[in-house]
């Protein structure tokens, strides 16, 4: 029998699975095609943020990117990015079958 470590033995979180990929942030009412703000989260809980503008050629030029980590219940998103004057946390609620961010008009759209 393989040994395994305390690590091996921690329960996996299955919404981890379920939510990882990629999202871009929408706000309701604004519409703004040549900006995006995404996020990238990964299955093990860590994340990306990236600011892209279009790049004039059908593509798009990341501006600025950070890099944090997430976690996931249920019903929410929590992920936290390391700003450039600390840590930047944004809650998503599911609400009509969307993420929602609790503070503000904006949710979560799934890209990939």
């Amino acid at each position: 029998m393989i040994p395994t470590s305390a690590a091996d033995e921690r329960p996996t979180n299955p919404y981890l699975s379920k939510y990882a990929g990629g999202y871009t942030v929408q706000v309701l009412g604004v519409s703004t095609p040549s900006d995006a703000e995404a996020f990238i989260l990964h299955e093990n809980g860590n994340a990306k943020w990236m600011w892209l503008k279009d790049d004039g050629h059908g593509g798009a030029k990341k501006v600025s990117e950070k890099t944090g980590t997430w976690i996931a219940e249920e019903n929410k998103i929590i992920i936290s990015i390391d700003g450039n004057t600390g840590t930047i946390t944004e809650v998503f609620v599911m609400k009509r079958g969307i993420f929602t961010e609790t503070m503000r008009k904006r949710y979560l759209e799934r890209t990939r």
